[in-house]
């Protein structure tokens, strides 16, 4: 899914579409301190029904490259889920 809107948040459709399924979120923004901001208003749409990996992107305006998707799909197909934030495009 892609949200073109943040406000109104499209509670009830997200929770439509993705109830039940494995999912990761990416974010383009972090909010310090707190989960990145379309992660959070997702997993409040959610619930804790779905296991949901959170990635941030594009810092210091880095684009997102398709090894950095690749990634995101390989970690849902091997279902490496976490509580920590996962940075794309970064050097390690």
């Amino acid at each position: 899914m892609k949200p073109i809107l943040f406000r109104p948040f499209p509670y009830e459709e997200i929770r439509n579409a993705l109830n039940g399924k494995k999912i990761a979120v990416l974010d383009r923004s972090e909010s310090f301190g707190a989960v990145p901001p379309l992660c959070a208003e997702i997993k409040n749409a959610l619930g804790c029904k779905v296991k949901i990996q959170s990635y941030v992107f594009g810092l210091g305006g880095r684009d997102l490259s398709g090894k950095d998707v690749e990634k995101v799909f390989d970690d849902l197909i091997k279902g490496k889920f976490d509580e920590k934030i996962k940075y794309l495009g970064l050097r390690e």
